[in-house]
């Protein structure tokens, strides 16, 4: 297995404006922060016997998976960085913004902290949780900063932001797409651990074996990835999350695939291309593909139709992009 090649501080890769040692001195202020400062607060509840193991096992596995889908070197990430949310504790404001948003999981990339909402019983669910937010942890991040302004987002992983959006903390472009290309690595990881890791490998098993079908974008020869995505919706326990922002990633690359057969042998060589731009930030290579694929201005349009949170709109909107090209 290809090791990765080496370890980044946690926090921003990049810090734009202010000084010339402004990035520096800020990438090690905002590490030290997340590196010494994980203060347990009242609406955490202490980690279990069993989820204290598979934070040590997902943490030991992630270097080299990430390695193989295009990441260049790992984040330092902690087991202190991780909190679990106590459920019952839903008077306070953290706990209330996640059943809100009807969200499990959370990253902040200033404080470095991933928290899940989870249930002790149910160490697989967990695990799921804690893999999408290492994912998010291990994305390329940057951050404007301006003299007299609170720093703001510039980059998140696929995501893009424009200084409107940051200071309006609305939505960035390619926002949904972002969410899927991370619950895709969480998918390909959970179907390849889950079942070797102590704690969760006779739960894994049992949702496993009641499925009729694992794993998303193996080669082309062996099934489609819109019939394997599909027959998700038959899975009860044994579902991964963003359902729908994922239908939007797997359409847009079944049609990338389609239209450049001389560039790829799989769709996973597809996938690789948006999960390398997500970890690095380098996103020309993808947006040079989109043009090359669907014309000038695509990647541009793309963007804007994945900015809001995914819903029937925006969704129904994109498939119609895709529908609109041809596919020969």
């Amino acid at each position: 297995m290809k090791e990765s090649q080496n370890i980044n501080m946690p926090g921003p890769n990049r810090v734009v404006g202010g000084k010339k040692n402004t990035e520096a001195n800020l990438r090690e202020y905002v590490a030290a922060k997340i590196l010494f400062n994980q203060k347990i607060e009242e609406y955490e509840r202490p980690k279990t016997l069993e989820e204290n193991s598979l934070v040590e096992d997902i943490l030991t596995r992630i270097p080299n998976f990430i390695s193989e889908y295009g990441a260049e070197a790992t984040k330092v990430t902690l087991p202190k960085q991780i909190h679990m949310l106590d459920a019952s504790a839903a008077h306070e404001e953290r706990v209330q913004a996640f059943l809100e948003k009807g969200v499990q999981g959370g990253y902040n990339e200033l404080n470095g902290r991933i928290e899940a909402l989870s249930n002790p019983e149910n160490i697989v669910a967990t695990a799921k949780i804690l893999v999408h937010e290492l994912m998010h942890a291990n994305s390329f991040q940057s951050l404007t900063v301006t003299a007299g302004v609170e720093a703001q987002k510039r980059r998140f992983g696929f995501s893009l932001y424009d200084g409107k959006n940051a200071q309006e903390n609305q939505n960035a472009f390619f926002e949904f797409l972002n969410e899927a290309i991370t619950e895709e690595l969480a998918k390909r990881f959970c179907e390849r651990f889950l079942s070797e890791i102590s704690v969760t490998n006779e739960q894994f098993s049992r949702y496993r074996n009641n499925r009729k079908s694992a794993y998303i974008f193996p080669d082309i020869t062996r099934v489609d990835p819109l019939q394997e995505l599909t027959s998700e919706l038959e899975w009860t326990e044994a579902r991964y999350s963003y359902y729908d922002e994922r239908m939007v990633l797997v359409s847009l690359i079944q049609v990338i695939f389609l239209k450049n057969p001389q560039m790829f042998r799989t769709y996973e060589d597809v996938f690789k291309m948006f999960s390398k731009a997500m970890f690095t930030g380098r996103l020309l290579e993808v947006a040079r593909l989109i043009e090359k694929t669907f014309g000038k201005g695509a990647f541009k349009k793309i963007g804007e139709l994945t900015m809001e949170s995914v819903n029937e709109n925006n969704t129904e909107k994109f498939i119609e992009f895709l529908d609109q090209q041809e596919w020969s």
